[in-house]
C-alpha cells in the first residue's frame, strides 16, 4: 500500500488523481505532494510498529539515536563536496583558474582527509569523546559562512582546510562513541545502524541541493548576477544544527553514564 502511494506522487511520473498543496511563504513556493506526504506517513507508522515488536534495536535507545540523528545537518556538507561543490566552483568562479580546474579543487577534501585524520586523531587521543565530538562539528560548521562573503579562491581554500580539520576531529570519535555506549555484545549492531542517517543524509540533500544550485548558482549566468552567498548562508545555519543541538543535550546525553577516551 506504501509503495501504491509512492509511485501515485509525482516523484514516480505524473498522476492526474494526484493532489498539491502550495503554501507561499518568505517568497519560497513551497508544494506539499498529497501521495508522498501520506506514503511518508505509512512509511513511519512502519518504522514505529516495527520498533515496537523488538525491544532490543538500537533504535529504542533514545539517546543513541538523537546522538546520530543529530548530526545530520552537520553531514550534508558531505554531501555538498559531490553534490554541490563541482557546480559552484564551475559557474560562480567561471573564467579564472579555479574555475578551469574546478575537478582538482573540489577534490581537495579528500585528500586532506587523509593526510589529517591520523594527524588529529593522534594529537587528541586523551580528549573527551563527547566533547571533541562538539568541537569537532563546530569547526567543520562554521567555515561555511566564509563561502556566504562570496566567490573567492582564498576564501574557498580556507573553507577546505578548517572544514577538513573539524572533520577529523569528530568523525573518529563517532565510532568511538557509539562503541562505548553499545550494550555488551551489541557493538557491531550499533555501528551497523549508526550508519543509516548519513544515507538518509545523501538523500536529504540530494531533496534540495539542485533547487539552491538553479535559483542561486543557475548555469549559463555570469558570476555577477549569482546569488551564491544566501545559498552558502542557509546551508551554513544547517550545518550549525549539528554543535548547537549537541551542546543542548549534553547532561541528558552524559546522564548515567561517562564516555571517556582511553
Amino acid at each position: 500500500v506504501m509503495l501504491g502511494f509512492f509511485l501515485l506522487s509525482g516523484l514516480a511520473f505524473d498522476n492526474p488523481l494526484n493532489v498539491h498543496f502550495s503554501i507561499q511563504r518568505l517568497k519560497l513556493n513551497l508544494a506539499i505532494d498529497l501521495f508522498l506526504f501520506i506514503a511518508a506517513l505509512m512509511f513511519m507508522l512502519t518504522i514505529f510498529e516495527f520498533l515496537r515488536k523488538r525491544p532490543l534495536h538500537p533504535f529504542r535507545d533514545k539517546r543513541f539515536t538523537l546522538f546520530i540523528f543529530i548530526l545530520i545537518p552537520v553531514q550534508t556538507l558531505f554531501a555538498h563536496n559531490w553534490l554541490t561543490i563541482p557546480y559552484y566552483l564551475d559557474r560562480a568562479f567561471a573564467g579564472s583558474f579555479v574555475g578551469e580546474y574546478f575537478e582538482v579543487f573540489s577534490n581537495l577534501n579528500p585528500i586532506l582527509i587523509f593526510f589529517l585524520a591520523p594527524l588529529v586523531a593522534g594529537l587528541t587521543a586523551k580528549a573527551d569523546v563527547y566533547r571533541m565530538m562538539i568541537l569537532g562539528t563546530t569547526v567543520m560548521a562554521l567555515p561555511t559562512f566564509l563561502l556566504a562573503i562570496g566567490p573567492n579562491p582564498y576564501l574557498f581554500l580556507l573553507y577546505i582546510l578548517l572544514m577538513t580539520i573539524g572533520e577529523a576531529m569528530w568523525q573518529p570519535r563517532f565510532l568511538q562513541w557509539i562503541a562505548e555506549v553499545a550494550p555488551k555484545g551489541m557493538t557491531g549492531l550499533y555501528m551497523g545502524v549508526g550508519q543509516f542517517p548519513w544515507f538518509l543524509t545523501k538523500v536529504i540533500t540530494g531533496f534540495y541541493s539542485g533547487w539552491f544550485l538553479m535559483h542561486y548558482c543557475p548555469i549559463n549566468t555570469p558570476p555577477s548576477a549569482m546569488n551564491t552567498q544566501f545559498m552558502w548562508l542557509v546551508y551554513g545555519f544547517i550545518a550549525i544544527i549539528s554543535p548547537i543541538g549537541l551542546i543542548l543535550v549534553k547532561n541528558w546525553m552524559m546522564k548515567n553514564f561517562k564516555t571517556k577516551a582511553e
